[in-house]
């Protein structure tokens, strides 16, 4: 038999609710943060994903020396890239969109630069190989996404950017 049957103290249980109560309020802290790091994170994943889209189709647009066929385009200076020998009626390639289709809220731009001439893109500098037909420089696809970003609880929304890159060479 137990001879000290008395219980908690007041004071004990006060001590072991006020610790209870801090942790309480740590919580509640730490979950909006984690609410808002949640929906950063998917608004940037989002962003990435409408990115690498239009770099697959960069990708996959026809580009060849023979016969002459360029849907890829180059962008002369900060403009939307210009293919000038794709197809009848064909100018713009890849155009800016202030809404991309699908993605409320996302803006998207493409500009691709010719590496060739010693321009050199990404740190990559083109030697062209002699042959017939002779091979065009590669370009440099370079796709930003922008969207307006939720900050943490309470704070103002800011402006977000993703920015991809890829180099395409001629088949």
């Amino acid at each position: 038999m137990i001879d000290n049957e008395r219980g908690f103290s007041l004071t004990e249980i006060l001590v072991a609710a006020a610790l209870i109560a801090i942790g309480f309020v740590a919580l509640l802290r730490v979950v909006p943060m984690a609410a808002a790091g949640l929906q950063q994170g998917n608004q940037q994943s989002t962003a990435t994903q409408v990115a690498q889209q239009r770099l697959e189709q960069a990708h996959a647009a026809v580009w060849t020396a023979v016969p002459a066929t360029d849907c890829v385009g180059v962008s002369a200076g900060n403009a939307a890239p210009v293919s000038t020998a794709c197809g009848p009626g064909t100018n713009v390639t890849f155009p800016d969109e202030s809404s991309v289709a699908g993605f409320p809220g996302y803006t998207r731009t493409t500009r691709i630069t010719d590496c060739g001439a010693g321009a050199g893109c990404s740190g990559i500098v083109y030697t062209p190989v002699l042959s017939a037909p002779p091979t065009a420089a590669p370009r440099l696809v370079t796709v930003t996404v922008t969207y307006e970003g939720s900050g943490s609880p309470g704070a103002t929304s800011r402006t977000r950017t993703v920015r991809l890159e890829w180099l395409v060479a001629q088949r």
